[in-house]
C-alpha cells in the first residue's frame, strides 16, 4: 500500500568494509541489479522496517538493523550505480551505507549504570574499535564517562567508550583486531 506519510531520504553514513563471509548488512534484497539506484534500495529497506540500507558493487542492495563492519576510506566506495551513474554504489568488498533519519531512537535503552566495564582496549587493526563518534553531539570540554555511556545508551548502542579523556565513541560491535 502507499505510504501515508511523506518519504524522507536516507542520510549517507559512510563507506564500510564488506565481504561474502562477513556482511556489514545481513539481508540482501532481490532488487534488479542492472537498474539499481540509492532511492530504490533505501525505499525497499524502509518498506521492510530496516534502519540501514547499503549498496555495493554497482548496485547490490542490502538492508540491516545495524551495521556490523568497520569503516573504510571514502575513496573505496567509488563505483557508480547501474541505474544512476551520478550516484556511488560502494565498491569491491565495500558498501555505501545510508541511515533512515526518521527511524526512532530508542529512549532510555541504557544509562551509564547499565553498562559493564570490559576494560581497556586498543584500536582495531583495520579501523576504529567503535565506529560512531559523538563529536557532533557532546561537548568535549565537559566530557565524562557517564555522559558518554548515557548518550550511547539513549541511541541504542550496546558498546560505548571514551578515549583521550574527552572523546566519546559508540558502536554495535567492537572492530576487528581490537
Amino acid at each position: 500500500p502507499p505510504c501515508v506519510y511523506p518519504y524522507t531520504e536516507f542520510v549517507y553514513s559512510g563507506c564500510y568494509v564488506d565481504s561474502v563471509g562477513s556482511r556489514a548488512l545481513p539481508f540482501q534484497t532481490e532488487l534488479e541489479f542492472n537498474n539499481a539506484t540509492v532511492e530504490q534500495c533505501t525505499a525497499y529497506c524502509k518498506g521492510n522496517n530496516y534502519r540501514y540500507a547499503g549498496l555495493e558493487y554497482y548496485g547490490q542492495c542490502f538492508c540491516g538493523t545495524s551495521v556490523s563492519a568497520s569503516s573504510a576510506p571514502e575513496e573505496e566506495c567509488n563505483l557508480p550505480c547501474n541505474g544512476d551513474s551520478t550516484q556511488a554504489c560502494g565498491g569491491a568488498d565495500r558498501v555505501s551505507v545510508y541511515q533512515d533519519p526518521t527511524f526512532p531512537d530508542a529512549d532510555d535503552i541504557a544509562v551509564s549504570s547499565d553498562y559493564l566495564s570490559l576494560g581497556c582496549y586498543t584500536e582495531g587493526a583495520a579501523g576504529r574499535s567503535l565506529d560512531y563518534s559523538q563529536w557532533d553531539f557532546l561537548d568535549e570540554d565537559t566530557m565524562t564517562t557517564e555522559t558518554c555511556l548515557t548518550a550511547c545508551g539513549a541511541k541504542g548502542f550496546p558498546f560505548a567508550g571514551t578515549e583521550f579523556g574527552r572523546e566519546c565513541y559508540c558502536g554495535v560491535v567492537l572492530g576487528n583486531g581490537t
